[in-house]
């Protein structure tokens, strides 16, 4: 139905009914999308998705570092930085992070990182920085937020005398 809206839309570029028709059609269809998705998403163990991503990512970082050719540099720079916002948003659909506001905040910085180190869409070529870094950097946030699914921010976290564990150690010395 969408294809053959569309097709009208591009016959009858004046027909106001089918501009209306094909764009009600495509609202539809990214609704359906976005609904698969985040079924997708809370169908899927976070930390393995985390796993795979970021290995996917690395290769293919390392099977354009030789290469000189733009295309293939900017076709993985931009599937790197699209698995790496996915990974993310995966990590928000947990279960854990959802129930957890530290968790929260960690993967939310991460996404900060993220959109501070990927030139905009309208940034000029002799302003974008060169693609082996960003993607490094691309690479490193989304270790962090392995770590962050994977429960190593428990470390990172300073305790205080109001959690049950501190309290224990203090009744029990």
């Amino acid at each position: 139905m969408l294809v053959q809206a569309a097709q009208k839309r591009v016959i009858s570029p004046d027909d106001q009914a089918a501009i209306e028709h094909y764009q009600k059609l495509l609202s539809e269809y990214a609704d359906s999308l976005a609904n698969i998705r985040s079924l997708c998403d809370q169908a899927v163990d976070p930390m393995a998705f985390v796993q795979t991503a970021g290995e996917a990512m690395q290769r293919l970082r390392e099977d354009t570092t030789n290469d000189n050719d733009p295309q293939k540099c900017a076709y993985a720079s931009t599937a790197i930085t699209k698995l790496a916002n996915r990974v993310i948003t995966v990590g928000m659909s947990s279960k854990d992070v959802r129930k957890d506001i530290e968790l929260q905040k960690a993967l939310k910085e991460a996404k900060e990182k993220l959109m501070a180190v990927v030139p905009g869409p309208n940034s000029r070529r002799s302003r974008i920085p060169d693609w082996k870094v960003t993607t490094a950097e691309i690479l490193r946030t989304t270790g962090e937020v392995e770590s962050v699914l994977g429960g190593e921010m428990i470390f990172k976290k300073q305790q205080t005398s109001d959690e049950p564990i501190f309290v224990s150690r203090i009744i029990s010395s």
